[in-house]
């Protein structure tokens, strides 16, 4: 397929993901531009794809190579696109009935925000001409939105196609994390698939009793499989560890930084590296962080600020400071931090697993 790649570098599995997570992340981006003639959150990857242009336009080349690298890359996706989708085709259908099973409500809504966005042009949940673009995790409801075209149901478009290509996607960048470009790994393979099914399942007979980590969404009992709306998010994360594994925390902190278009309830999360970056950059000297990438990743948070201020977007809540709102403000800010750092131990885990693979590549050389 035709793809960019590093001028004399040979072909990696690693430029081939980069190319097809860039391919849908444009389309997504000038589909919705040209949908909402410009008044998208997308506008906003526009700084960071000409910040790449402009870093890389001397570096790259554009081509059409069939080579062994490309079939295997091809192989390999299609692999794991084949398990993702017979295991998604199982858990939605019955072989004695001839309606999908929703898993949870969220899916249907998610479903109309994406039939109302081709409907109506705007990026909101309040399905009407009438309403203001509202801040929302719309990567997966754009790309959701452009493959209705299709003449699919929005619903089952959702469930069949959307959540496992991010699925599949997040499966094969978990593969090249572990894996060595030139060697294939069957570990590797059953390593990457078993990341959406991992789940700290044995601890609520132990944590039952703490706070903020029961109810319908108890962090241990849930993986990416059976909650399929984070998958975005377990996506965003381990191709960010990518980039800092192979191009650097620069680098890192600019793609990060599109977070903000992707999966917009991770703002605070971003809003929390760039004030370690800085702080970082200010308190060590030997820090190889660059003003430039700190320059960027702010410039991207207050234009994110901006761009829903001047759309109209306000809090709805009339807010009464009493006690009760400040236990329930502590409640909630508690619980998802709790939650976050609970359902990301196994994240973290190949974090670590990772980095080692890292260190000892580095003592080799």
């Amino acid at each position: 397929m035709p793809h960019l790649k590093l001028k004399g570098a040979k072909p990696t599995i690693e430029t081939y993901l980069y190319n097809v997570v860039g391919y849908i992340i444009l389309t997504i981006t000038l589909y919705s531009l040209i949908l909402t003639k410009g008044n998208t959150i997308f506008v906003l990857i526009l700084p960071f794809s000409c910040f790449l242009y402009f870093q890389l336009k001397n570096k790259l080349s554009f081509r059409y190579i069939i080579n062994k690298i490309e079939i295997k890359f091809i192989s390999i996706l299609l692999i794991f696109f084949s398990i993702i989708y017979v295991i998604q085709f199982g858990l939605l259908f019955e072989f004695n009935s001839e309606y999908i099973k929703l898993p949870h409500s969220d899916y249907l809504f998610y479903s109309n925000v994406a039939k109302n966005l081709n409907k109506y042009q705007i990026e909101s949940f309040h399905f009407s001409p009438l309403a203001h673009n509202i801040p929302y995790h719309y990567f997966e409801l754009w790309l959701n939105a452009f493959l209705n075209l299709f003449g699919l149901k929005s619903y089952i478009t959702l469930l069949l196609m959307v959540y496992p290509i991010i699925l599949t996607l997040s499966c094969f960048t978990t593969f090249v994390l572990l894996n060595k470009n030139t060697i294939f790994e069957i570990k590797n393979l059953i390593i990457s698939v078993s990341i959406i099914f991992m789940q700290l399942s044995s601890l609520p007979l132990i944590f039952d009793n703490i706070p903020f980590l029961t109810g319908d969404a108890n962090v241990f009992n849930i993986s990416v499989i059976s909650y399929q709306k984070i998958s975005i998010i377990l996506l965003f994360f381990l191709i960010s560890l990518l980039v800092y594994k192979n191009h650097g925390i620069n680098y890192f902190l600019i793609f990060v930084s599109t977070g903000i278009a992707i999966y917009s309830p991770l703002i605070l999360g971003l809003i929390g590296i760039l004030f370690g970056a800085t702080l970082l950059k200010i308190f060590n000297k030997k820090s190889k962080i660059s003003y430039l990438s700190i320059f960027y990743f702010t410039f991207l948070i207050f234009t994110f600020q901006i761009f829903y201020m001047f759309n109209g977007y306000k809090s709805n809540f009339d807010i009464e400071f009493n006690i009760e709102f400040i236990k329930t403000i502590i409640n909630i800010v508690a619980g998802t931090i709790i939650r976050l750092i609970a359902f990301s131990i196994v994240y973290i885990i190949i974090a670590i697993y990772i980095r080692k693979i890292i260190i000892s590549q580095i003592q080799n050389n």
